[in-house]
């Protein structure tokens, strides 16, 4: 794992590492849902388009005797005729499919190929047991980001109100940076990051990355299927007139996270210090560990005022491999809202830190 995906893990979008002299425009067309940019229009990916949470059945079971409800009985009536007047060939063909729905399904754990290793994983389910979501629709989160001795921007946590993917609720957290003004001359960035988690098993089911920055732009879209276990992962990058395409599909531990929704997970663990906890990441197919140990107690800054905050190191390492891949420090507050407050990670060249500058509640 390298260190610009280590820092996304905690704070996306601290992509400040190098300089760039050529600032470009952004040119791959990102609008709308990243399934419908990359034409993704077989239904195991079309069900994975982002909607906001549907409200009409609940609305048409309170309209009583209205031309709606009139409507929709007639329709069943007719629905009832056209199902008496099936033909012989029409029955045989029920009869099939009633035959396919007694056939054994293998469960994706039994199959031959899952990756044995990750039915080990399943030891992580403790974590989810714990686990105790802080949701809170409104909520917004900005962190004022340095490298150095720069001011480079602010990235902003958000989180999305109701939304439903595939029919299932879920909750959607966004993460945006844009570089100060004065930066832009050694790194452009407008980034934006969003992931969906699954209301019921508090697993990550969509991951969506648009990066324009200078002299590139990235779409990157990772679709994660429980049902199956798998990911799919699609990736396009612009870079000196050059596209680089990728696609590709593997299988999943049970839990896991993916690299932004890991922060939001850290935050709803019972925290105390000295607790230890590790979890499954994965990103772009690849599945590595996020190790964490809550170090302490401090006094940080918290809009002009010192409060309690935890501070947790955290590591990242590939399964299996004894040299660690890198670790950051942050922290977060002691009280119930579990605010991001500060964080400071090595890069390559300096030091990434960030600093609370805002803090919207939400409901």
């Amino acid at each position: 794992m390298n260190k610009k995906l280590i820092i996304y893990t905690l704070v996306p979008f601290v992509i400040v590492g190098c300089a760039a002299k050529n600032i470009v425009e952004p040119k791959l067309d990102s609008k709308g849902d990243l399934v419908k940019v990359f034409n993704l229009e077989d239904e195991k990916f079309t069900k994975f388009i982002t909607k906001k949470k549907s409200t009409s059945e609940k609305l048409d079971d309170k309209i009583v005797g209205s031309p709606l409800e009139k409507a929709q009985k007639k329709r069943k009536t007719v629905k009832k005729k056209k199902n008496k007047k099936k033909t012989k060939a029409e029955k045989v063909s029920t009869k099939k499919e009633e035959v396919k729905i007694v056939e054994k399904v293998v469960p994706p754990q039994e199959r031959e190929d899952y990756p044995k290793a990750y039915l080990d994983y399943n030891k992580y389910e403790k974590y989810w047991k714990m686990y105790r979501p802080i949701t809170r629709p409104g909520e917004k989160i900005a962190l004022e980001i340095s490298w150095t001795l720069f001011k480079a921007g602010v990235a902003t946590i958000e989180t999305l109100g109701d939304l439903e993917i595939g029919g299932e609720e879920v909750v959607g957290y966004r993460a945006s940076l844009e570089s100060a003004k004065y930066f832009e001359n050694i790194y452009k960035l407008r980034d934006v990051l969003d992931t969906y988690i699954s209301k019921e098993s508090h697993i990550p089911v969509k991951y969506v990355l648009k990066q324009r920055e200078s002299g590139q732009s990235v779409d990157d879209l990772q679709l994660f299927d429980r049902e199956n276990l798998k990911t799919y992962f699609w990736y396009n990058r612009l870079k000196k007139g050059k596209t680089k395409k990728t696609e590709k599909e593997a299988y999943t531990p049970k839990y896991f996270m993916d690299s932004f929704s890991a922060i939001q997970f850290v935050r709803g663990l019972p925290l105390k210090v000295g607790s230890k906890f590790e979890f499954p990441v994965i990103t772009r197919t690849k599945v590595w560990i996020f190790s964490a140990k809550v170090d302490g107690i401090e006094e940080i800054d918290y809009l002009g005022k010192d409060i309690k905050a935890f501070k947790i190191k955290a590591e990242t390492h590939y399964p299996g491999v004894l040299k660690k891949k890198g670790d950051i420090l942050f922290w977060v507050s002691a009280d119930k809202r579990r605010i991001p407050l500060k964080l400071e990670a090595k890069i390559k060249i300096g030091t990434v830190k960030g600093k609370l500058i805002n803090y919207e509640s939400g409901k």
